[in-house]
């Protein structure tokens, strides 16, 4: 009886053990997962800066304020936003930096 007492906490243990890593790797596939996303947001966010400087052969600037344009995507049915900011270095020359984000959900 005590044997059988045992190898049921033995097992009792290993199906907690199991469970809390199937948690942890599915905890960081998602954060994979969206970090993957937010890259597509960021890559699509730089493009659509290009393009906007392209068309404006090169004079077209964020609004003011805030000083930067916003727009909102959804990729693989998450939600998230680009921001793109351009800065003037002088002699011609631009920075065009692009941050994306996943909203939360």
């Amino acid at each position: 009886m005590i044997i059988i007492v045992f190898a049921m906490m033995v097992f009792a243990m290993l199906g907690a053990l199991l469970a809390s890593m199937q948690a942890s790797y599915f905890e960081t596939s998602r954060a994979q997962m969206r970090t993957t996303q937010a890259g597509f947001i960021g890559d699509a966010g730089l493009e659509r800066g290009k393009e906007l400087l392209d068309d404006s052969s090169g004079t077209w600037r964020p609004p003011a304020p805030p000083g930067y344009l916003r727009e909102y995507m959804t990729v693989g049915g998450a939600k998230g936003h680009y921001d793109i900011y351009v800065l003037d270095l002088g002699g011609g020359s631009i920075k065009l930096t692009v941050t994306a984000q996943m909203d939360t959900e």
